[in-house]
């Protein structure tokens, strides 16, 4: 019973991220994708340009601060996910959050092992006293 139970969220849970992307890839073939950056690294070519940016720039850089800051479980070392008015980030504590662009709070967070059901990866890793950081 239990494994129909997890099978039945696994396919919701496709069905629904399915829908999301019908949903995002829409609203960018109308808008031209502007400023969202509806996956991590900006498009499926992780090319981290944004070439609509008309307001920051190498000699206003010095004077940009920050806007808000958002304690989270864990590490963050994931690229965010930008939409409209949130901004979606992953944790190493195992939470996906949706943070409100403009303010900075938190709209929800969610377990992700709740939909994966492995553990976080700071449970896995309890006890190590070593971190890796793995880049490009």
């Amino acid at each position: 019973m239990l494994a129909s139970s997890k099978k039945f969220r696994s396919s919701i849970l496709v069905l629904l991220a399915g829908l999301a992307c019908v949903f995002a890839l829409t609203a960018v073939a109308k808008g031209g994708g502007g400023g969202l950056w509806l996956s991590g690294g900006q498009d499926k070519h992780n090319n981290r340009n944004a070439s609509t940016e008309s307001k920051i720039s190498a000699e206003n850089a010095a004077d940009l601060g920050i806007k808000w800051a958002f304690t989270t479980t864990g590490d963050v070392t994931a690229n965010p996910a930008v939409d409209g008015n949130n901004v979606y980030v992953p944790d190493w504590g195992g939470k996906l959050y949706s943070i409100d662009r403009e303010s900075g709070l938190e709209n929800w967070s969610t377990d992700i092992e709740d939909y994966t059901f492995l553990p976080a990866a700071s449970e896995a890793c309890h006890g190590l006293h070593q971190r890796y950081t793995v880049t490009r």
